[in-house]
């Protein structure tokens, strides 16, 4: 009996020093990395393969903004790439690969893919982030996140303006080597919104992607493309654009009173100078071909409608009905005092064309 709990005791004393032997020390990683790197000569500069696969995953935290008038969408996030370095492999090196699972790097020891965002607006370098290790794992296959504020070209459409919808794009591409040389996959899934907040003016829709070769310089290189669908909320600007303006032209028709002293005309002109301004203008592309035109236009007519003296009577008795002059030669429309009249005594067409105006605005 008494051998036998000796020989007990003997063996649970064996399994825990072996169960001591297979954690993590320092010394075992510092004599990994020596393998590795010194002993093993790893090159930085020379690619793991011939053709390097690399998967790509886009995590979306937040859209920032959408400006349409610059044609630019401003999104929070980061990349998930992963690819494989047969030099890293320390899966059959014993005692490492039962001591070790991973080890972490960064981008000046270890190779890693160039890649640009191809339609930044404001930095089109390799991509590259200090702070954010790279980790390897014992088979070779390594992953990155690198994360930052990216700002990206938009093309947008405001035709339906405010019940538009907007599909932008982030486009990432190889720099240096050819599509022969470094492959670009999405991975599954390609888009992540797990931590995903939403935006005030715009409502996430969806995504699609693509993959593509894009010729630079008489090569091929490879890249992949995220189509962002995004969707503007709308309610902002039905209750600060289109309601007012609306309530405005209804005054206008009906020749609503105001004890202000401010006449027809100069109501009418920042009410319709409001309205042009509150529509974004994304330079015309895009948009149907008398667009722009159309918003040059009734700017025009805009301008025009406040330099006109026939809109309501110019009464010159000082008997306090609105009546413009200029000043000094210049383009800009003096005021006379004077307090408003009633609207009654205008003749009907042209308390009419007020609104026409506006509603075309």
């Amino acid at each position: 009996m008494g051998t036998f709990r000796i020989l007990v005791f003997l063996t649970f004393v064996s399994t825990g020093l072996q169960n001591v032997d297979s954690t993590y020390t320092y010394a075992a990683e510092n004599a990994l990395r020596n393998l590795i790197f010194t002993i093993n000569s790893y090159q930085i500069q020379a690619r793991p393969t011939g053709t390097v696969e690399v998967n790509i995953t886009l995590n979306i935290i937040t859209f920032n903004s959408l400006d349409v008038r610059n044609q630019a969408l401003t999104t929070t996030g980061y990349f998930r790439l992963a690819w494989s370095d047969r030099r890293l492999d320390w899966s059959n090196k014993t005692p490492y690969n039962s001591d070790i699972n991973a080890i972490y790097s960064d981008e000046d020891t270890i190779w890693r893919p160039p890649l640009i965002l191809e339609n930044s607006v404001n930095d089109i370098s390799v991509m590259s982030d200090d702070s954010i290790p790279i980790r390897v794992a014992n088979d070779g296959t390594l992953s990155w996140t690198p994360s930052g504020i990216y700002t990206t070209q938009c093309e947008t459409d405001v035709t339906f303006y405010p019940f538009d919808t907007q599909v932008c794009d982030i486009s990432i591409s190889t720099w240096g080597y050819t599509s022969s040389e470094i492959t670009l996959n999405l991975d599954l899934p390609p888009v992540e919104s797990t931590y995903f907040k939403e935006n005030g003016e715009w409502r996430y829709i969806s995504y699609s992607t693509s993959t593509t070769n894009r010729g630079r310089g008489g090569n091929s290189f490879s890249s992949v493309t995220f189509h962002l669908t995004l969707k503007r909320r709308p309610m902002y600007h039905i209750l600060n654009t289109l309601t007012p303006t609306i309530l405005s032209g209804i005054s206008e028709l009906y020749g609503v009173q105001t004890s202000c002293r401010v006449g027809r005309k100069d109501r009418l002109l920042v009410d319709c100078t409001v309205v042009v301004r509150s529509v974004p203008d994304s330079g015309g592309r895009q948009h149907p071909n008398n667009f722009r035109q159309h918003i040059s236009a009734v700017r025009v007519s805009c301008i025009h409608l406040g330099s006109r003296n026939d809109i309501c009577p110019t009464d010159n008795t000082g008997s306090g009905v609105p009546s413009f002059r200029s000043g000094n030669g210049s383009s800009k429309l003096v005021a006379e005092d004077c307090q408003c009249t009633d609207d009654d005594n205008l003749p009907e067409k042209k308390r009419i064309f007020p609104f026409l105006l506006l509603f075309m605005c």
